[in-house]
């Protein structure tokens, strides 16, 4: 998806997404661990949360095209090999500068019925705006409506937006 997915080298987005994910103070695992511990190269974050019961892929994507639905399937494809490796519920967001289109949507959709009647062990979100400050925003509140939480260098918990 993102075109540096298949390697190591985080792009300047991907470290954002990072050093945003670190202010929880949770284990945070690089595109490079994810690789060496599951060999799967589109997932560019993982974090555990609820005392480790589940789980949160990232995939972040901030290029001049559109979300391929190839693209996603070979996240959604990660993120169920990692559900089924760990034999865990998860969650796959996929971070982006482009909305998702109509092919996109319903791939999404898809995946989620399979997870709202049982059949699926993950649920799949989109988190998408053109604005940098804004995208990192959503993806802090969205951690926050799963009780994920920042905190600032001295350890207190940051409530509002960072």
């Amino acid at each position: 998806m993102n075109s540096n997915s298949t390697n190591s080298i985080p792009t300047p987005f991907e470290k954002k997404i990072q050093l945003l994910l670190e202010k929880t103070k949770k284990k945070v695992h690089t595109c490079s661990d994810i690789i060496n511990k599951y060999n799967i190269y589109n997932v560019n974050h993982m974090i555990m949360y609820n005392n480790d019961k589940y789980f949160i892929c990232f995939n972040d994507n901030w290029s001049n095209n559109s979300i391929s639905p190839e693209g996603l399937n070979n996240f959604i494809a990660s993120v169920n090999i990692i559900a089924g490796m760990k034999q865990m519920r998860g969650i796959g967001i996929i971070i982006s500068n482009k909305s998702f289109n109509y092919h996109t949507k319903m791939i999404l959709e898809t995946e989620n019925n399979k997870y709202n009647i049982g059949t699926g062990i993950t649920t799949y979100y989109s988190i998408s705006d053109l604005s940098e400050e804004k995208l990192l925003n959503k993806v802090q509140t969205f951690l926050h409506s799963h009780n994920i939480w920042m905190y600032d260098e001295d350890g207190d918990c940051i409530m509002g937006i960072i």
